[in-house]
């Protein structure tokens, strides 16, 4: 019985600090669940699916970051360039910005499982599949790299890997060309 009210306390802790983020573009509160987390301060989605839909709603491309779990290095460094605040106004006012792991190691549903690689092999974690996402759209599964689709997985930039801190300035203008050469679509 005490595990009980722990894990409602629990519970009742984690939904009761959540906050909606105001620079968001869609209503991540309740639609989107755990699909959608708020890390380094921005707005990412964990899901292509959920990404996909906010897209469509907002009419905005897709910044699709494809990082790891496992190294500490990958975990922390996609976060250095970003930490601006043009690169953050740039990306809340036009991307819908998802982070796939391509380590993650959640199971997937019974359902989802049917799918496979382009190698032959069953799909059968979320990693395994943000992996297999990164290879048909790329040709590449470095990480972390960087990459903007639109509402119909159509890649809209050439693909760009990692990026020393220093250079945060690179990942602005990659950000902002992206703007320039998609006006009269977003």
């Amino acid at each position: 019985m005490k595990i009980f009210y722990i894990t409602l306390a629990v519970i009742f802790i984690l939904t009761s600090c959540y906050q909606k983020p105001s620079d968001s573009a869609c209503d991540v509160s309740n639609k989107y669940g755990y699909d959608v987390r708020i890390i380094h301060g921005y707005v990412a989605h964990h899901n292509l699916n959920s990404a996909l839909e906010c897209s469509k709603e907002s009419d905005k491309p897709i910044l699709m970051m494809f990082i790891c779990w496992a190294c500490m290095w990958n975990s922390d460094a996609p976060w250095w360039i970003m930490e601006n605040d043009k690169t953050r106004e740039l990306i809340t006012k036009h991307y819908v910005l998802t982070t796939l792991y391509v380590d993650e190691r959640t199971k997937l549903k019974i359902w989802e499982k049917n799918r496979k690689d382009l190698r032959g092999r069953l799909i059968e974690n979320v990693g395994q599949r943000n992996s297999n996402i990164q290879v048909q759209l790329t040709n590449n599964n470095t990480v972390p790299s960087y990459v903007i689709v639109d509402t119909n997985l159509n890649v809209l930039s050439d693909l760009i890997g990692y990026i020393p801190a220093k250079n945060k300035k690179e990942f602005d203008e990659f950000l902002d060309e992206r703007i320039k050469n998609n006006k009269l679509e977003y």
